[in-house]
């Protein structure tokens, strides 16, 4: 953000973020092209100077590399193994016994390469890890995420929700996303 704007709403997430109770889930909901990206960028950059690990992943529709569900977790977790030397190696772990993890169904590459691991990272943690994913609503195959569950949709973070409010320690979770009942 531009200095001097939005300085209440980044006060607020950047509070959340580093705050060891509370919500382990924030989500910041608006119309395209109110700043959410930005905002989240902010958000990354300031938490991070602030000492947290931040992994984060910008979902652009327009952008193959950038718009699909595997894409998610095979970022996420690599950035994660940056983190932290042990989950490193059981990531690594991971990803060789699955020999080819991007070829895997989106639910076996989020129990594997993140759920795994960021219950390993939470025993033990290093510093406050903050996850961001900005622009949810706009990915394109989020049909993939329906391997969760019965409601398809957004059924990923189905499997991430209940291991963040189980780790009650130092993992936080922003999501940006446009309006949309599937996300609330």
């Amino acid at each position: 953000c531009a200095d001097g704007t939005r300085v209440e709403l980044l006060t607020t997430i950047l509070e959340w973020g580093r705050a060891s109770s509370g919500p382990r889930i924030y989500w910041l909901a608006g119309l395209a092209g109110t700043g959410k990206t930005t905002i989240a960028q902010s958000v990354c950059k300031q938490s991070e100077q602030a000492g947290a690990n931040v992994l984060s992943f910008f979902i652009s529709r327009g952008d193959g590399a950038r718009n699909r569900a595997g894409q998610i977790v095979s970022t996420l977790s690599y950035q994660l193994a940056r983190c932290d030397g042990a989950v490193s190696e059981l990531i690594a772990t991971a990803s060789q016994e699955l020999r080819s993890p991007t070829d895997c169904p989106v639910a076996i590459q989020t129990e594997r390469l993140l759920v795994g691991p960021l219950k390993a990272y939470a025993a033990n943690p290093i510093r406050p890890l903050i996850i961001v994913i900005d622009a949810l609503d706009e990915g394109t195959d989020m049909n993939e995420f329906s391997d969760f569950a019965d409601g398809g949709g957004y059924d990923m973070f189905a499997a991430l929700i209940p291991v963040l409010c189980q780790i009650r320690t130092c993992i936080k979770l922003l999501v940006t996303s446009r309006p949309d009942p599937n996300i609330k």
